[in-house]
C-alpha cells in the first residue's frame, strides 16, 4: 500500500495530475469582513425549498434561481452558518428544470420529488411537470429524467394540462386538508385564482397519484386585475368577485400579467390563507380566508405584508415558508421573481417566533445568504491582473448593473486588491466604481487590460452593451494607477455586448484584440501597429474567429466570452457564453484564421447559469490553472486545475471535497455508506500523516488543521479499489 501511495504521490508531483476542485481564496469586502459564502456565484431570483437530500434526516435548503436555472445547496449548522452542498447539485435534471422549482414529496414515501414547469410548442401546451424522487441500492437520491406532466378532467371529462404561465409560481399544498397535495394557479385569461383538487385520496390511491379536477374557478372569490396593488374581494362567499349584482372596483383587464403564490395558515383557523405578489408591483398581499379550504372566501387583505415590516422588492415578490434556521418552525422569505429589471440582490428573512399555523414574523435581513456572497447584482465579468503593480494577480469585475428604485442600473468596475500572494491570494474590495465610471450612466462593462502603450503601467479597456469599446489610459505609474476618462475606442463597434480580450493572438510581440458579442460570433482584430502604438481596423480583420458560434439550439443570443491562456506557449480558448456552458478549444496555433477543434475538458460539467464569462491564470500555483467564473446573477464561482507537463488538462477525479483549498476543514461527500471505510492522508513524499475511521455516512467534515499549510494526498481505502485526490491547506 505505502508503495502505491508512494508512486501516486511522485505521478502526481511531476506530472501535476489533479482534479477540478472549487477555489475558496479570501475575499473580504471594503469593511475588511469575509464573505463566508463568496465564491457561491450570487443570487438574483431564488425559488426555496427545503428537503432530506443526504439520508441524515435534517433538511438541507434548496434555492433554484429562475435566472440562469441553477440550484445551490445548503446545510444549516448548529452554530447559525450554512455550509454549501455542491457535491448535492448533481443529481438534479438542471436540464429539465424550467423557470420555477419547487421540491415537496408528491407521494408520501419520504423522498423528495420535485415541480417544475413545461412547454411543448408542438402541442400549444404550457403547465407543470413532476420529477420523480428516487433512491439506488446505496441510498443515494436521484430523479426520473422523464417527468410526470399534470393534467385536469374538466366539467366536460376531457383530459386538460394545468395550465401555468411561464413567469408564475403556483401554490403546491394539501388546500384540503386530505393528505394529498392540491395546487392553486391563475386562470390562463387572467384574473382568478383555480383550485385543483388531488383526488388521489378519494379514489383510494392514498397519497401517490396525481389525479386532479378544477373544484373551483374562482378560489377564494377574489379577482386580481393587475392593474392596482389590491384585489377586488367579492362580498359575499357564494359569489365570485364579478356577481351580477356587485360593481366590481375596477374593470377587468382581461390579462393576466403573471403571479406568485403562497398557501399557509396565518391566522390559526385550519383552512389556507394566500400570500399573492404581482408582475407589476412590489409589495406581497395577504389574503384572509373567511370561508374553508374548498370553498374559500377572501375577506381580508393586507396590501402590505408583513405588517410592520412590509417586504417591498421591486419587482414581482415572491414568497416562501420554509425553515431556514433549523428550530422546526417555517419561517418567511421573499425576494424578486423576474428574471430583468427587478431587483438584483434582495432576499428578506424573516424568522417566524409564533408556530406555523399562526406565524409571527420578525424581520432579520434583507440580503439572506446573499449578505456573505460576492454579488454585483447582474453579471460578473472577471479580470486577473496585478493592477497595483506589486507582483501578484488582482481581481477587477465588471457587471450589467446593480438594480436601482425605479427600473434603472448603475455600473462601476469593482477591483478587489490581492493583499496575499499569488500562492497565498486574499482578495480585498477597494473600490466598487474604479475609473469613476458610473457617472457615465454606462452598462454591461466588460474589462479587459494591457500596458497597451509600452510605459510600464495597465490600462483598461471596457466593452458595453451597445457593442462599442472605450479605453482608459493610466496616466499614473504601475504602482499609483490613475485612469483617464474613457474615450471611444478606434471606431470599433460590434453590434450588442462587447465582450473584448488583448491577447497577441499571432505572437508577433505585439497585442491584438478578440471581441466576442451578443450574435455569439468571435470577432478578430489584427494589431497593425505595434507594441507602443496599437492599431486596429474598426472592421474585424474575421467576424468568425475559430468558426466558432456560441448560440446553442433554440437559443437567438450566444454572448460570446471569449478568453485566450496561454499553456506553455499553445494558446487555449476558453468560451463562455449565454446558455452557461465553458467550452474549450485547441489548435490554434498556426492555425489564426482556421477553424479550431472543441475539446472535452471537466470545466463542460460545470453549470453556472446563463451567460457565464471566465478568466483564466496560470499564476495561482506552478502547473496550475485557476478558473473564475462570473455569471448573469451577478456572482463568481472558482476552480482550480493541475496540468499535465504537456498542458493538458487532467481528468476530474472521483473523490468530492469541499472547500478545496481550506485552512485544515473539509467536507467529503458523496461516500457509499460502506462499513469499514478508513481516510488516510499522506504527503508528497507517499509518508502516512493522519488516519481516521468514517462514520459510513454519505458526507462527513474532517479536520486536517493541524497538519500546517502544505499539498497532501488523501486515500479513501474502500474495498474493492481505492480513490486519492490532493488536497491544499492553506494559512
Amino acid at each position: 500500500m505505502k508503495n502505491s501511495l508512494l508512486l501516486i504521490c511522485l505521478w502526481l508531483s511531476a506530472q501535476l495530475m489533479a482534479q477540478l476542485p472549487e477555489a475558496q481564496f479570501p475575499l473580504m469586502g471594503s469593511n475588511g469582513q469575509a464573505l463566508e459564502l463568496a465564491w457561491q456565484g450570487g443570487l438574483n431570483s431564488p425559488q426555496l425549498s427545503t428537503a432530506d437530500l443526504d439520508g441524515d434526516q435534517a433538511p438541507e435548503l434548496i434555492l433554484f434561481d429562475r435566472v440562469g436555472q441553477t440550484i445551490d445547496i445548503y446545510s444549516w449548522q448548529s452554530d447559525g452558518s450554512y455550509l454549501p452542498r455542491p457535491a448535492l447539485r448533481s443529481a438534479f435534471p438542471l436540464a429539465q428544470l424550467q423557470h420555477f422549482m419547487l421540491v415537496r414529496d408528491y407521494n408520501c414515501n419520504g423522498i423528495p420529488d420535485l415541480f417544475s414547469y413545461f412547454q411543448d410548442a408542438s402541442l400549444g401546451q404550457t403547465g407543470i411537470i413532476v420529477y420523480e424522487g428516487q433512491l439506488n441500492l446505496a441510498g443515494q437520491l436521484s430523479w426520473s429524467t422523464v417527468g410526470k406532466k399534470l393534467f385536469y378532467r374538466d366539467v366536460q371529462g376531457q383530459i386538460e394540462p394545468i395550465f401555468l404561465s411561464s413567469i408564475d409560481i403556483p401554490a403546491i399544498d394539501d388546500i384540503d386538508g386530505d393528505g394529498d397535495l392540491d395546487l392553486l394557479t391563475f386562470n390562463p385569461s387572467g384574473g382568478y385564482i383555480e383550485y385543483f383538487k388531488n383526488q388521489s385520496i378519494e379514489e383510494g390511491h392514498a397519497c401517490d397519484s396525481l389525479h386532479f379536477t378544477l373544484a373551483d374557478d374562482c378560489w377564494g372569490r377574489a379577482y386580481e386585475s393587475g392593474l392596482q396593488a389590491e384585489l377586488d374581494l367579492s362580498p359575499r362567499m357564494d359569489s365570485c368577485a364579478n356577481w351580477a349584482g356587485w360593481t366590481a372596483l375596477r374593470p377587468q383587464s382581461g390579462r393576466h400579467a403573471g403571479s406568485s403564490l403562497l398557501s399557509l395558515d396565518l391566522d390559526g383557523d385550519q383552512d389556507k390563507d394566500l400570500v399573492l405578489g404581482d408582475l407589476s408591483f412590489s409589495n406581497l398581499i395577504a389574503l384572509r380566508n373567511g370561508g374553508q379550504n374548498d370553498t374559500a372566501w377572501f375577506d381580508q387583505q393586507n396590501v402590505n405584508f408583513p405588517t410592520g415590516q412590509a417586504a417591498a422588492v421591486e419587482l414581482f415578490p415572491a414568497a416562501f415558508y420554509e425553515d431556514v434556521d433549523g428550530d422546526g418552525i417555517k419561517d418567511f422569505l421573499a425576494t424578486s421573481n423576474r428574471d430583468f429589471a427587478s431587483e438584483d440582490r434582495s432576499l428578506l428573512f424573516y424568522k417566524n417566533t409564533g408556530s406555523n399555523s399562526q406565524p409571527q414574523l420578525q424581520l432579520q435581513s434583507n440580503h439572506f445568504l446573499i449578505e456573505e456572497m460576492l454579488d454585483l447584482g447582474t453579471n460578473a465579468f472577471p479580470l486577473l491582473a496585478d493592477w497595483d503593480g506589486d507582483g501578484d494577480q488582482d481581481l477587477i469585475l465588471g457587471h450589467y448593473g446593480s438594480y436601482q428604485a425605479g427600473n434603472s442600473y448603475t455600473a462601476g468596475l469593482w477591483y478587489f486588491e490581492n493583499q496575499g500572494s499569488d500562492l497565498q491570494p486574499s482578495f480585498r474590495q477597494q473600490s466598487d466604481d474604479l475609473g469613476q465610471l458610473r457617472q457615465y450612466n454606462l452598462h454591461r462593462l466588460v474589462p479587459t487590460a494591457a500596458d497597451i502603450d509600452a510605459d510600464g503601467d495597465l490600462d483598461l479597456l471596457i466593452g458595453l452593451d451597445d457593442g462599442q469599446l472605450y479605453f482608459l489610459q493610466n496616466t499614473g505609474s504601475a504602482q499609483a494607477p490613475q485612469l483617464a476618462a474613457p474615450l471611444p475606442y478606434q471606431g470599433i463597434d460590434v453590434g450588442q455586448n462587447a465582450h473584448p480580450q488583448w491577447v497577441d493572438l499571432d505572437r508577433d510581440g505585439d497585442l491584438d484584440l478578440v471581441c466576442g458579442e451578443k450574435n455569439g460570433n468571435i470577432n478578430y482584430f489584427e494589431n497593425t501597429g505595434d507594441s507602443s502604438q496599437a492599431q486596429y481596423s474598426a472592421s474585424p480583420t474575421t467576424s468568425s474567429l475559430g468558426f466558432i458560434d456560441a448560440r446553442q439550439p433554440g437559443f437567438s443570443e450566444g454572448n460570446s466570452a471569449p478568453f485566450f491562456l496561454d499553456l506553455d506557449q499553445e494558446y487555449r480558448l476558453f468560451l463562455g457564453g449565454q446558455t452557461g456552458e465553458i467550452w474549450t478549444y485547441d489548435s490554434i496555433e498556426q492555425n489564426i484564421l482556421g477553424t479550431y477543434r472543441r475539446i472535452s475538458h471537466p470545466l463542460d460539467q460545470i453549470d453556472e447559469g446563463w451567460q457565464t464569462a471566465i478568466a483564466a491564470s496560470t499564476a495561482f500555483g506552478q502547473g496550475q490553472a485557476t478558473y473564475f467564473i462570473g455569471n448573469r446573477r451577478g456572482g463568481l464561482s472558482a476552480y482550480y486545475q493541475l496540468l499535465t507537463s504537456h498542458s493538458t488538462i487532467a481528468p476530474q477525479l472521483k473523490l468530492q471535497l469541499w472547500p478545496n483549498p481550506s485552512r485544515g476543514q473539509f467536507q467529503l461527500e458523496g461516500l457509499p455508506p460502506t462499513p469499514g471505510q478508513k481516510l488516510f492522508v499522506y504527503n508528497m513524499l507517499g509518508q502516512l500523516l493522519y488516519q481516521q475511521s468514517l462514520n459510513g455516512s454519505s458526507s462527513q467534515r474532517i479536520d486536517l488543521s493541524a497538519l500546517g499549510a502544505g499539498q497532501y494526498i488523501l486515500s479513501l481505502s474502500s474495498s474493492p479499489s481505492s480513490q486519492y485526490a490532493q488536497i491544499i491547506v492553506i494559512y
